[in-house]
């Protein structure tokens, strides 16, 4: 099928829209479910050191961003729809492989791996389907609702699993994910197949317009990483269990869903650069702080603050993404999106390897807070 713009939605929700708000809820409730705990488990359970740990996520992405070319043929060729369902095998061996980590440590390069080709052949799929069905006049909102769909599952994921480990384990837990994994994938089964070419270039990343956007997304992968691998294992001492782990995550995701939506209301009406330069100075003052956090109660206000950064950064910027998308070769600048994304979260997995201190993930974010002024 042909790239129609007729085709696409005009509307917050329409059966392509529900697809990916479908897909994105369950599969973030899984992901939530896990992903808050997997450094923690390689840590703690599988009982590796910590730069074996932080060796991990770097192949993860690493294997991301080198699967993102191969990922884009196969979307030029068989479509978006057959690249988010060709993911799915590689995540289901990567948890099956997890959980033998226990047993076989020795194989957490392929655990790693399998996550890595399954990230890229989703998430470049994914983006692809939700910039096509975006509309430039109501994108914030449809964003907005996007993100809420998603923190659906940001919310109701860490205090599942936190539940889960608790009274049965974490076999129990990536069984229960899987399942839900195959469940989210049952809409796309049954709907229309979408291609997009990809003309990529190293020239693409000193296009006129482009450098600002190559920092932007430099900045949300050294983010991204340090929230996602660093932050866990910091507020762990804190909070002093997995079930209360996840009930911090329900609680700070739930006020930053509400406040998200409001944010993504706003980026309509107002220049989203903007929208971004004033949350990039609160987020880089609060990644100042956030190493010295050491009260449940600081925990909960840096949480909530810096989510609600987050939001005001990374909504209107995925918006400005989605819409340079449509003027240019969508699949393209996904591409280009995601490779730079990747070279941020292999940049602070390096420095953190070559430290040894989790705490230079900390100045990294703080430092890549700056980035965010280009716009």
């Amino acid at each position: 099928m042909q790239l129609n713009p007729s085709y696409y939605t005009h509307g917050l929700i329409s059966r392509q829209l529900f697809e990916v708000y479908f897909l994105l809820g369950l599969r973030t409730l899984t992901i939530a479910m896990i992903g808050i705990f997997l450094p923690l488990y390689l840590l703690n359970e599988v009982a590796l050191p910590f730069a074996s740990v932080v060796t991990f996520f770097l192949i993860m992405a690493a294997t991301f961003g080198l699967a993102l070319f191969p990922a884009a043929t196969i979307i030029s060729r068989f479509g978006s729809k057959h690249a988010i369902l060709l993911s799915y095998p590689f995540l289901g061996t990567g948890l099956l492989v997890t959980l033998a980590l226990q047993s076989r440590p020795d194989l957490r390069a392929l655990a790693a791996l399998a996550f890595g080709i399954n990230m890229a052949l989703f998430w470049m799929g994914f983006h692809i389907d939700a910039a096509l069905y975006s509309k430039k006049k109501v994108i914030g909102k449809q964003l907005a609702l996007m993100h809420i769909t998603e923190t659906f599952g940001v919310v109701l994921g860490p205090l599942t699993g936190g539940l889960i480990v608790k009274y049965f384990g974490f076999t129990v837990l990536f069984i229960i994910a899987f399942i839900i994994l195959a469940i989210s994938i049952i809409p796309i089964l049954f709907s229309k197949e979408v291609y997009a070419k990809t003309e990529f270039d190293i020239r693409y990343f000193f296009k006129d317009g482009h450098t600002k956007y190559f920092f932007g997304y430099l900045a949300q992968g050294v983010q991204f990483t340090t929230l996602g691998v660093m932050w866990p294992i910091f507020i762990f001492s804190i909070l002093g269990g997995y079930l209360s782990l996840g009930i911090y995550g329900t609680i700070v995701a739930l006020i930053v869903a509400i406040l998200g939506y409001v944010i993504g209301n706003i980026a309509d009406d107002y220049r989203k650069g903007k929208i971004i330069k004033i949350a990039a100075v609160a987020d880089g003052i609060l990644w100042i702080f956030r190493p010295f956090v050491s009260s449940v109660q600081q925990l909960f206000a840096v949480g909530i603050i810096g989510g609600t950064t987050r939001s005001a950064i990374d909504i209107p910027l995925l918006a400005k993404t989605y819409n340079r998308a449509r003027r240019e070769q969508i699949a393209t600048f996904i591409l280009f999106r995601e490779i730079s994304l990747r070279m941020g979260e292999v940049t602070v997995l390096i420095l953190v390897l070559v430290f040894a201190n989790m705490k230079v993930a900390f100045i990294a974010s703080t430092l890549s807070a700056l980035l965010y002024f280009l716009f």
